[in-house]
């Protein structure tokens, strides 16, 4: 998909999330959250753009359903995504959009769930993987005040060693607590190790964010 195309995707599932609650700031940081994530640990769960767009759709529609309901959100946000016919994705794509957002808070995936026990072994496989991802980078924006500015991942036998860079308040154990399915679908513990504030006279090679900041605030 050309970038702007891609951007213009983007922009309709945004503008259809603000059409159903008006909040801007935490799903789009959760979005940018989501895709770094995906990219640094690309080489573990090898998904491909296609997928990375569901993540974001998914990323910017996850808390859709608070207009219905706060206890249950996850499921009604699922729903709506499932239901509605005017977001750019087809109906399998829309299952799949709604599902990994279910799966951002609550229980993990199971077979006995709505919907998830209906589809094919490579959706679920897919949706495992992606609701993983979107699920720690909804812990690392917990208190939804955006605190993360970049976050990187170092992966071992063992661990993946999350490194966030910050500003402002940020707790960890909150993120940490939301890496259930990541370490399950990887096969590794999370760890955070937060990093000191990059300051603008320090030289470091930048590696390139505009797929992170193309969507307006």
């Amino acid at each position: 998909m050309k970038k702007s195309a891609h951007k213009n995707l983007l922009q309709t599932v945004l503008e259809f999330g603000l059409s159903v609650r008006n909040e801007r700031q935490h799903p789009i940081q959760v979005c940018k959250l989501s895709c770094m994530l995906f990219d640094e640990l690309q080489s573990l769960h090898r998904m491909g753009n296609t997928e990375r767009i569901w993540l974001q759709a998914a990323a910017l529609l996850h808390d859709v359903g608070k207009s219905i309901s706060g206890k249950d959100h996850n499921r009604k946000s699922r729903d709506i995504i499932i239901k509605s016919a005017n977001l750019p994705f087809e109906q399998d794509e829309r299952i799949i959009i709604g599902l990994v957002a279910r799966y951002h808070r609550g229980a993990l995936p199971s077979r006995c769930h709505k919907y998830y026990g209906e589809i094919g072994s490579e959706s679920r496989y897919y949706i495992k993987r992606l609701a993983a991802l979107l699920r720690f980078a909804d812990g690392l924006d917990g208190n939804h005040q955006s605190p993360v500015t970049d976050v990187s991942c170092r992966v071992t036998e063992d661990n993946i060693i999350g490194c966030p860079e910050t500003e402002g308040a940020f707790d960890p154990q909150k993120a940490i607590a939301k890496a259930d399915l990541l370490e399950e679908v990887l096969g590794r513990n999370v760890i955070i190790r937060q990093l000191e504030p990059v300051f603008p006279d320090t030289e470091i090679e930048l590696r390139d964010s505009s797929d992170y900041t193309d969507l307006p605030y």
